[in-house]
């Protein structure tokens, strides 16, 4: 039975009864680095003297952190160490209910510990040990109401910086100096108030009768989030300290400002492609430098789209819409060096200037919390979330397990708020993202769980618009008209007017207007500008998901309606969603994953790794620009998988599938990715016998936390190369090195406190893999050509090492040393490169290289640090740049910031799932 019974529960006089909703043990969550609060007068007054973050930011540290040092050795006790019980709590009972309502009253924002009703029909709980609200409706729109209300309660200022984020309006809330930032963004998305607005009101024609329900609770939403903002404007102690300090007052939500926060997500996540024009130059420069011929396999060698060594997650093949062989007219492949973004303030290139001044409202300074987040933004991730899944039949003891997050970054306060939400036809708990949707994204239901990793997979393409002028001259980059089907037509153009932030002490000196001027293709908004053979293009980000994004509430909404009762449910429930991402179920048997999403039909002879020529012939089949329709793949075609043969799901954002198409941007899908190490984790595990759920967290998740890919899948051939030295000291660092792979090539500290273990051998790989990667490819490569694609694709310093946002081995060469070293040593390779690049094919000579720069590293290391032994290297140190170590930063999105924490390669919100029951 539903908690649709406690809808009496909440109206019962004293003593009567009702019948709650099934409770299922088994589900384990936590949550980096605490459930977080707004920033209330008194938490800023305890920062600013004495550096005191309130324990609601971090209170989930220990739990998050404390898990890399849990293992050898993890026992079903440290499931409750390490993670929270996240079970369902039993519901109030009615007696209790009966005293509560008549007494209490809103919690001031700063304290939220207890339990509250916000209005009648409403009661919140919070949990005495990590303040994670539990949230009752007596009626579905009084909890739809009631997560409002919680959101803006424990995020607001949050939600104004994402709102603002999202619709390139910025500068409202932070003044001028992020403008540069709405101007990006506006290159990417620029859909108006009015059409986000539309878009979400249309859902009754799109989805019919759930479309109806999922508007009408995103409303109740939005009502609820104003109710606490009218509470903020009576009793001025429960607005958020960075107001206040900014010297403004937030605005009322809006329909338009959810559908904008979640339009966005849904790019930042799951809309993958963007960077064609980059690759097309690296294409150029390899053929200028190599000639047609030998220069497009160099580049089809490292940019590995489609190796068929690559680390899969299913077996089973799957085919994107064929697009047939190139045709060399459909390609616009752009001059290298002639990208530049538009500048939306003046409708032309970005040009060089000196940096706006960090200026608030009526131009006063900002605080330097505010001037660094008008200067980075959010700069949300979307790297590192991962999935283990194993079914009952595999894992031995009858009972389905997965350990699983997804990486959205890490905040002060944290990004996601996690609840729980109770109504008839309504349970469910998880994390969502403050403003965007009253449903959890990423949770669990009555006795299932799911989660999402992003999928890679190309949705978004782009189109290379000709300009032209109407009048038959010459055109440039400030063109307003482009050539299509023919015709020398307008962009669509529309203006952002923005009006910095007027202090409410000086009403009538409000800051001058910012206009930014979005510009739009028939294809979608106008990013940036280059050249093609010298002819000049504006270059137009074509997301599938753009105009469709409002329908993925649906999928939300059927999870919190508990609608899964099977895997096969699961998948038909998660349909709508329109983006790109592996959303990944298990319950108390059963395990399984659906990529979800629209990818269209390509026009035959294009190649969507590249900009295509957006004249109308390439365009997508069926392609009609009035509403963003066209043709698309069945959603058959989509890859799935329910209890594959294997019993095993693991994902870590790899390819999905063989066949399927993996975006511009993500440059290369090979044998090594960071999903190897939970595989070959995995697969030990299970050799041993059969696991629970402490088993395989202790087996698979904890060992990965702190894991260097390169100790694992690469300085094995690496030493197979450099073989047995006749120099003492190459044998001495290949000693040191060989040691730190044998202990499982980590980066964690279990020694010496703030100290890295093997921090010698650490700091060798570290400052030895450029220098090894440098020599191995730029002497067929050369300079300009190695410098962009480390610039925009394969960074050498391994992905969120050193730059301290956590994120660690998504890109850095790894498969390309690997794939090449194979290569040397004449190994059957499968999808071999055209040539063999360490020492241009010479075991002789690669081997040379390699002992070369590997002294050259040590010699490095001397220099800086002196004997072997000093070489250490801390956990977490001051912030400089670079980094002198390895640490995660929580980006501030308000006036409170979190000390660095120890680097960890996990998801944000992570589960561990191991259900007792079932329906």
């Amino acid at each position: 039975m539903l908690i649709a019974l406690l809808a009496g529960a909440l109206a019962l006089p004293a003593g009567a009864s009702a019948a709650a909703f099934p409770i299922f043990g088994g589900f384990h969550s936590v949550l980096a680095f605490g459930e977080g609060q707004s920033t209330s007068a008194q938490d800023l007054a305890a920062f600013t003297a004495a550096g005191t973050v309130p324990s609601a930011d971090v209170n989930q540290a220990p739990l998050y952190e404390g898990l890399e040092q849990a293992w050898p050795g993890f026992t079903t006790a440290d499931l409750g160490r390490f993670y929270k019980d996240s079970s369902f709590a039993a519901p109030p009972a009615p007696s209790t209910l009966s005293g509560l309502l008549g007494q209490l009253g809103p919690t001031v924002t700063g304290a939220p510990a207890g339990t509250e009703e916000p209005r009648a029909g409403v009661l919140v709980q919070r949990t005495s040990d990590y303040q994670v609200p539990r949230i009752y409706g007596t009626t579905r729109a009084d909890a739809m109401w009631g997560a409002g209300y919680v959101t803006a309660e424990d995020r607001l200022f949050l939600m104004d910086v994402l709102r603002h984020t999202a619709q390139g309006t910025l500068t409202e809330l932070l003044g001028s100096s992020a403008t540069a930032g709405d101007s990006a963004q506006l290159g990417i998305a620029n859909q108006t108030p009015q059409q986000l607005t539309a878009q979400m009101q249309s859902l009754p024609t799109t989805m019919g009768a759930e479309g109806a329900q999922a508007l009408s609770d995103i409303n109740d939403y939005v009502a609820g989030i104003n109710a606490f903002i009218g509470m903020t404007r009576v009793d001025p102690a429960l607005l958020p300290a960075e107001y206040p300090a900014l010297g403004i007052v937030p605005q009322d939500w809006t329909l338009a400002d959810s559908a904008a926060v979640g339009t966005y997500l849904i790019g930042q996540f799951t809309v993958f492609g963007g960077p064609q024009p980059q690759q097309a130059e690296a294409l150029r420069m390899a053929m200028a430098k190599l000639g047609r011929r030998r220069g497009t396999q160099v580049y089809n060698d490292l940019r590995l789209a489609a190796d068929p060594s690559a680390v899969v997650t299913l077996a089973r093949r799957y085919r994107s819409d064929a697009t047939g062989r190139v045709n060399p007219a459909s390609q616009a492949l752009i001059d290298p060096g002639s990208l530049v973004a538009r500048d939306a303030q003046t409708g032309g290139p970005v040009k060089p200037a000196a940096a706006a001044r960090a200026v608030g409202p009526a131009g006063r300074p900002l605080p330097g919390w505010a001037r660094r987040l008008a200067a980075t933004g959010l700069q949300l991730p979307h790297m590192e979330s991962n999935a283990v899944l194993v079914d009952a039949r595999r894992s031995g003891t009858g009972q389905a397990l997965a350990v699983m997050g997804p990486q959205v970054g890490y905040y002060t306060p944290e990004i996601f708020l996690e609840y729980e939400l109770h109504a008839p036809g309504i349970d469910e708990s998880g994390v969502s993202f403050p403003g965007s949707s009253p449903y959890i994204l990423i949770g669990h239901g009555i006795d299932f769980a799911w989660t999402g990793t992003s999928a890679y997979s190309a949705n978004e393409d782009v189109f290379a618009e000709k300009l032209c002028d109407p009048d038959g001259s010459a055109p440039s980059f400030a063109s307003s008209h482009y050539l299509y089907r023919g015709r020398c037509v307008a962009f669509a153009a529309h203006d952002v007017t923005e009006t910095t932030p007027i202090a409410p002490t000086s009403p009538s000196a409000p800051g001058p207007p910012v206009v930014l001027h979005a510009l739009s293709s028939v294809h979608g908004p106008i990013a940036s500008f280059a050249t093609v053979h010298g002819t000049p293009v504006a270059l137009a980000i074509s997301a599938a998901t753009r105009g469709h994004e409002a329908q993925s509430y649906v999928a939300f909404m059927r999870l919190a309606e508990n609608v899964p009762t099977s895997p096969q449910s699961f998948v038909a429930a998660m349909r709508p969603y329109t983006g790109s991402e592996n959303w990944f179920y298990v319950d108390h048997r059963d395990i399984a994953v659906l990529q979800s999403g629209w990818f269209p039909r390509h026009a035959r002879g294009t190649d969507p790794d590249l900009p295509i020529w957006g004249t109308g012939r390439w365009d997508w089949q069926g392609f009609r620009a009035a509403d963003d329709s066209y043709r698309r793949l069945p959603p058959g075609a989509n890859p799935t998988a329910i209890d594959p043969p294997s019993g095993i799901l693991v994902n870590w954002n790899n390819a999905i599938a063989h066949g399927w198409r993996v975006a511009a941007g993500d440059w290369e899908s090979g044998p090594v990715v960071r999903a190897t190490i939970l595989q070959d984790l995995l697969g030990r595990a299970l050799h041993r016998g059969a696991l629970d759920l402490a088993g395989i967290t202790g087996a698979v998740t904890a060992p990965s936390l702190t894991a260097d890919v390169r100790g694992l899948a690469v300085w094995p051939w690496l030493r197979r190369v450099i073989g047995r030295s006749r120099d003492a000291r190459v044998r001495a660092l290949t000693a040191m090195l060989d040691g730190w792979a044998a202990a499982g090539s980590q980066r964690r500290s279990t020694q010496t406190p703030n100290v890295v273990d093997d921090s010698p051998a650490v700091l060798l790989m570290d400052t030895w893999w450029p220098l090894l990667v440098r020599r191995e490819f730029q002497p067929v490569l050369g300079g300009p050509l190695m410098d962009l694609i480390n610039k925009d694709f394969n960074t050498i310093v391994p992905d969120g090492l050193r730059d301290g946002s956590g994120n660690g081995f998504f890109a850095g060469w790894s498969m390309d040393v690997q794939k090449d070293l194979r290569q040397v040593l004449h190994r059957r390779v499968s999808g071999r490169f055209s040539r063999t690049y360490c020492g241009h094919g010479s075991l002789t000579a690669c081997r040379a290289m390699l002992q070369r720069t590997l002294r050259q590293a040590a010699a490095q290391l001397t220099a800086r640090y002196g004997p072997t032994g000093k070489w250490i290297l801390p956990v977490t140190c001051p912030q400089t740049t670079p980094a002198g170590c390895d640490q995660i930063v929580p980006t501030s999105a308000g006036a409170i910031s979190v000390a660095p924490q120890p680097f960890d390669n996990r998801g944000t919100f992570y589960q561990a799932i191991a259900v007792d029951g079932h329906r």
